[in-house]
């Protein structure tokens, strides 16, 4: 990624994520163009083990919170406060529910807001993870939902997201599906064009709104199946990608992986014919298997090294040995002196340091696993890792000594940790 990302663009699931019941979201977004503003009614039903009587949500600081309900609610308060991760003050919504209540535990957050700057041109708006536009639990951000998001827009105005709509009507579209709760997407423009090849149930499709589709736009819906394919063979044999979506909102700003098989590529001038882009494009669609590491500490390069390294095991896969290499040793270099991996304190270092440590550091330990034990037993490793859903490193290192044993587990470990 080319900018930092003020909300980081990787996933935090538990590895047994999949064996655990769903919260269910309903989201109504109405949107409205000419002013590049928005109301939204976002209602979270809780699994019925969430009987606690107190939760928290937080919300970008820039929105109006309206009102918040639930049955058996006794109070709610909002008040800002300073996440020293994302370092920036958010709303903090703190919901209380009477000690006797036995109320399904179902909340209710009507708030509403203008479109971030960079996240609307003249003819599009975007609601993306990096938009913030939900209200989220700390620390369960990237947790999956099954949600419902109907979308109401003027005429003249398409919405689109990261699956078909279940449901179309004039002004009005509906979309259902499972995804990270900060994930939930709507884009909103006057127009899209639409690329895609293969079959049904198996199908790459680019979404580009407000703008014509150019040559750049078909090579990229190559190289995008290219690089799943790629992808499917290796790392992720056993979840494999079947249908994919690329959206091009324009908004010209960075790209990020999400986790319902999609990637959202912002950049206005974006072409993989450039190797800088094409690693771009395999890194965040590697984000489908490296997403599960815990987010908001080292853990982190669970998901950022496990797909920085992927994406140039891609290149190096399509021939491109040259800068595979070059690109090692540019992160060689500039994580030398950086601080060790393991139990690195993301809220106390400055963003390029993070990004030495996360990306380049674990990038590098990759690396150097990967030469140790070659490229059969280490593509067969990732594909394990990928299969597990790690979520952190100690978790890591038992797969690696179950695989591959103790010895290659105390070098792994000692090399996290200088």
């Amino acid at each position: 990624m080319r900018i930092k990302l003020f909300y980081i663009c990787v996933v935090w699931l538990v590895s047994s994520m999949s064996c655990i019941a769903k919260n269910e979201v309903k989201v109504h977004l109405t949107v409205n163009p000419e002013k590049k503003s928005f109301t939204c009614k976002y209602q979270i039903k809780l699994q019925p083990k969430a009987k606690r009587s107190h939760f928290v949500f937080t919300l970008n600081k820039a929105f109006h919170v309206e009102g918040v309900r639930s049955k058996g609610q006794s109070k709610y308060e909002v008040r800002p406060f300073f996440d020293l991760f994302q370092k920036d003050t958010l709303k903090r919504i703190e919901v209380a529910f009477a000690n006797n209540s036995k109320s399904t535990r179902e909340v209710t957050i009507s708030y509403s807001g203008n479109v971030p700057e960079r996240f609307f041109t003249d003819n599009v708006l975007e609601f993306s993870a990096h938009t913030n536009w939900l209200p989220n639990i700390p620390g369960k951000e990237y947790e999956l939902v099954s949600y419902e998001l109907e979308v109401s827009v003027e005429d003249g105005y398409q919405v689109i997201s990261t699956s078909h709509p279940v449901g179309q009507k004039p002004g009005t579209y509906t979309f259902r599906g499972s995804a990270p709760n900060i994930e939930i997407t709507a884009i909103a423009a006057t127009e899209f064009e639409e690329l895609s090849t293969g079959s049904e149930g198996h199908t790459v499709s680019v979404y580009k709104a407000g703008r014509r589709m150019n040559a750049a736009d078909t090579t990229l819906l190559r190289h995008t199946r290219e690089a799943i394919a790629y992808f499917n063979q290796t790392i992720g044999k056993e979840h494999p990608i079947a249908t994919f979506t690329v959206l091009l909102p324009g908004t010209n700003r960075d790209a990020f992986g999400l986790l319902d098989n999609a990637v959202n590529i912002t950049y206005a001038d974006f072409n993989t014919n450039n190797v800088e882009d094409r690693l771009i494009l395999a890194h965040e669609i590697s984000h489908k298997w490296w997403a599960y590491g815990r987010w908001n500490d080292y853990n982190n390069w669970l998901n950022e090294a496990f797909a920085t390294y992927a994406s140039l095991l891609y290149l190096r896969a399509i021939g491109d040995t040259a800068t595979y290499e070059e690109e090692i040793a540019k992160r060689q270099a500039s994580s030398k002196n950086s601080p060790a991996l393991v139990g690195f304190d993301v809220s106390k270092h400055d963003y390029k340091t993070y990004r030495q440590v996360i990306y380049g550091k674990g990038t590098v330990a990759l690396y150097h696993l990967h030469k140790k034990i070659g490229d059969k037993r280490f593509l067969q490793l990732l594909s394990q890792v990928a299969a597990a859903k790690i979520a952190t490193t100690e978790e890591l290192l038992e797969k690696v000594e179950k695989l591959e044993g103790k010895e290659l587990r105390r070098w792994f470990e000692a090399t996290l940790k200088s």
